[in-house]
């Protein structure tokens, strides 16, 4: 089974899945049954299909936090109008991911869930207290994605507060928040 998978459909219009955790590039060995999304195969396949819309299937508890910032990033620059379709989770970096979409189409018993970056650290009180504040500045981009989406009024404190208390928020939740198009079922 392909847990990353793009299909060309007709010549305008192409689908990428994303079904696995989200891992940074680095972890990448090239295994043909590798069940993760790593940002450089996303990059690939992105190439493929220049030009086209595209529909970004996600099912993911996310991963890696700047995997997931490249492949939004990857999905904004993309040419052609991209829609992000949570099938049944889009959490962390994977939510990340599907604010990279020009479009969020999540179903009315779809999930978002958005947190705080996190991190292990060893060290002594002061590389505690660094990481500390390296993750208050991650925390910002972050939400800087986010608001990318939000209804009008709501604030970025609003937004770091949901993101402060790791929110999961159905399908009609997130359009509570977010402009995000709620369906009744998982197709769309």
């Amino acid at each position: 089974m392909k847990f990353l998978e793009i299909k060309n459909q007709t010549s305008h219009k192409a689908e990428l899945y994303i079904y696995g955790d989200i891992v940074n590039d680095s972890w990448n060995f090239g295994w043909d049954e590798d069940p993760n999304v790593y940002p450089m195969n996303i990059q690939k396949m992105l190439d493929g299909v220049k030009g086209k819309e595209l529909d970004v299937y996600i099912n993911s508890g996310g991963g890696h936090m700047f995997a997931g910032v490249a492949i939004s990033n990857m999905l904004s620059r993309h040419d052609g109008k991209t829609r992000a379709i949570v099938d049944g989770l889009a959490a962390s970096a994977a939510s990340i991911i599907a604010f990279g979409c020009s479009e969020v189409v999540i179903p009315a018993n779809g999930y978002l869930m958005i947190h705080k970056p996190m991190n292990v650290c060893i060290g002594n009180s002061d590389d505690m207290l660094k990481m500390a504040d390296t993750l208050e500045r991650l925390q910002e981009g972050i939400v800087n994605t986010y608001m990318k989406l939000v209804k009008e009024g709501i604030t970025r404190e609003e937004i770091s507060t949901l993101v402060d208390a790791e929110t999961w928020l159905n399908g009609e939740a997130a359009a509570e928040i977010f402009n995000v198009t709620v369906t009744e079922e998982l197709g769309v």
